[in-house]
């Protein structure tokens, strides 16, 4: 099967959870499929293009800028459509993707996020389409006005919500399915668009590449580290409420404990917190930064879909404390595979309590380890995907 995959950024490096995602679905999907990559590249990631060349028969890189002014935010006010998805329309984008629809005998297209929805209006109608919807967009937004204290930006988050949760429903009808991550978005989108099927596949993780027996890495007993994308509101969020209202509690108890945090373009505020934090920044290869954590942090406030980074700290397994939003869609259980708080103090609690019970450590880090194995490999959930795309063509098949 021929499948067109439109993606908002181009899925390299590999520096964030939606490239992470849109990366390994693209790679293990061309091991059964042709596909082509139609995604918006910038001046610096152009140069990573050649990345993708193995798993793609064509890649069409469009040239635009998706980054947030507060201009554009103010007069998205008196439009309609959400401000999230308005700066994702581009007509050079459509025009290339009616193009490779009509020029290439694509069997089916798969759209990457809301956000890249609105091109389902450059294909035919003919074509079988479908949304995988990573996060649930209007979830995110709502949960963030839950955590604003600024009065104006509350308002607006408030107001984005809204018109994300209309668009959501409209614009699910145009798909043939939409696939959720987890089962809590699964459910919110069935209530959000009752005549569209939506089914679950969740995101993963690559084993061979996160594989603690390939690497020879010392762990540093009292060091916690974190990783993230941190030009990502949600993300800064939580490094921010980790960095203000959890680490000072910890090192109360524990003042020889150190603080890592991997990922590009942590908060500004951060670089003056210098007590026992160390900013690494953007790294090539996050794996030993994450082994050399005693302890791996997700304190994740506002989200949806699944933080594929505690996937990974699991799949190398290192223990995490995580709070409830951000283990939400991974089915883990507190005490068994992690450490669930939501509020700072039992959150600092746990991280202690993680440092110094090595036998509680070693056996939930196992345990998290076999769930990897069950549940989370690419290796199954692509053909998962696999299956449900092929079932969407033949049913397009026979009813004609």
């Amino acid at each position: 099967m021929h499948i067109l995959q439109i993606s908002p950024q181009l899925p390299y490096p590999l520096d964030s959870g939606g490239r992470v995602a849109i990366y390994n679905i693209l790679k293990y999907l061309s091991r059964q499929h042709d596909m082509t990559l139609a995604t918006f590249v910038t001046e610096e990631t152009e140069p990573y293009i050649s990345a993708l060349e193995p798993y793609c028969r064509r890649i069409i890189a469009v040239k635009h800028r998706t980054a947030t002014t507060k201009i554009a935010m103010l007069l998205n006010m008196f439009t309609p459509m959400p401000y999230t998805m308005s700066k994702y329309y581009s007509p050079e984008m459509a025009e290339q993707i009616a193009k490779a629809v009509h020029d290439d005998e694509v069997d089916l297209v798969h759209i990457d996020h809301l956000h890249m929805a609105q091109y389902v209006g450059a294909l035919p109608q003919t074509m079988p389409a479908v949304l995988r919807e990573h996060n649930v967009e209007s979830t995110i937004m709502r949960r963030f006005a839950e955590q604003s204290v600024h009065p104006f930006i509350k308002l607006y988050a408030n107001i984005q919500s809204r018109r994300l949760h209309q668009y959501e429903g409209q614009i699910a009808s145009q798909f043939d399915r939409c696939v959720a991550v987890t089962e809590v978005d699964g459910q919110t989108l069935r209530d959000m668009m009752p005549d569209t099927q939506v089914d679950v596949v969740p995101d993963g993780v690559d084993t061979d590449w996160f594989n603690p027996d390939a690497l020879e890495i010392q762990v540093d007993p009292l060091r916690l580290v974190t990783t993230g994308d941190y030009s990502w509101a949600p993300t800064a969020d939580g490094l921010m409420y980790f960095v203000q209202e959890i680490f000072p509690l910890i090192r109360e108890k524990r003042p020889d404990i150190t603080f890592s945090i991997v990922g590009r373009q942590p908060p500004d505020a951060i670089q003056n917190m210098n007590q026992g934090i160390e900013i690494l920044g953007r790294v090539e290869d996050v794996r030993p930064e994450i082994m050399r954590g005693a302890v791996f942090v997700a304190p994740t406030r506002i989200g949806s879909g699944i933080r594929l980074k505690i996937l990974e700290a699991m799949a190398l397994q290192r223990p995490v404390v995580s709070t409830s939003v951000g283990c939400e869609g991974i089915d883990a259980e507190s005490e068994t595979h992690l450490l669930i708080a939501d509020d700072p103090a039992p959150f600092a609690a746990s991280v202690i309590r993680l440092l110094e019970d090595e036998a509680f450590r070693t056996t939930m880090t196992g345990n998290a380890a076999r769930l990897i194995e069950k549940k989370y490999t690419w290796h199954a959930l692509a053909r998962q995907l696999s299956d449900t795309y092929e079932d969407i063509v033949r049913k397009r098949k026979d009813n004609g």
